[in-house]
């Protein structure tokens, strides 16, 4: 049986959903405002996609 892994939305992940939920797509340039490290947004893209956020 595989362990759930749980995601904890951080204040900056809250305003990215709404920013894409208001505009329906967002460019990389765009998520690096959200989010400091290239590597980091990638990660947490993969993260919140896998938990069906986005």
């Amino acid at each position: 049986m595989e362990k759930e892994k749980r995601i904890c939305l951080r204040n900056r992940d809250f305003n990215f959903i709404m920013y894409l939920a208001e505009y329906g797509i967002i460019t990389n340039e765009n998520i690096k405002l959200f989010y400091d490290s290239k590597y980091y947004y990638k990660n947490r893209l993969a993260s919140l996609a896998k938990g069906e956020f986005i």
